[in-house]
């Protein structure tokens, strides 16, 4: 079976594209989270207050953390330009999860890499020091580092795919 295969049964009917315009909120920090999120196209803000803790863009996920702890939402989502976003709804996720192990190691390993690098570049924007992920004499990221990389990629760029044909279809 393709990975291909692996993700559209969780891309099904249940899925809902929502188109967002500018200013438009996802959703705010302390609402109670329904879905997990797959930008398709456009950007979003996550925001607390004033401070502007990143923006997201095709391919990016958002609503994992409440997914992977249960807890509510850490921050606001707001639309930074018109976008469209696709809500895959938790209980699909958790019955897709639950129903196949090896779509459950690809989930968290993709979820961990998206995490793992939302880390780094938080630190570095906080000045926590340089980001080392080689060597540190090196300038280069690891082999196979890189190759995670180009799954995960390879992964989200499919779900883009399936996202853009349930919204035309």
């Amino acid at each position: 079976m393709s990975d291909k295969d692996n993700f559209l049964p969780l891309l099904g009917e249940d899925a809902e594209a929502i188109e967002l315009h500018k200013g438009e909120t996802l959703f705010k920090k302390g609402d109670k989270a329904i879905a997990v999120y797959v930008v398709k196209s456009g950007t979003l803000e996550i925001f607390d207050g004033a401070v502007v803790y990143e923006t997201l863009g095709p391919g990016d996920i958002v609503g994992e953390m409440s997914f992977l702890d249960s807890g509510l939402p850490s921050a606001t989502v707001v639309a930074d330009e018109d976008s469209w976003i696709l809500a895959i709804p938790r209980d699909q996720v958790t019955g897709r999860l639950h129903d196949d192990q090896g779509f459950a190691a690809r989930f968290y390993h993709a979820i961990a890499m998206f995490l793992s690098l939302r880390l780094r570049d938080t630190s570095a924007h906080l000045g926590y020091g340089k980001v080392r992920l080689a060597e540190e004499d090196s300038d280069e990221i690891p082999d196979e580092i890189l190759d995670k990389l180009a799954i995960a990629g390879h992964r989200f760029a499919i779900l883009q795919e399936r996202a853009r044909s349930v919204s035309t279809g």
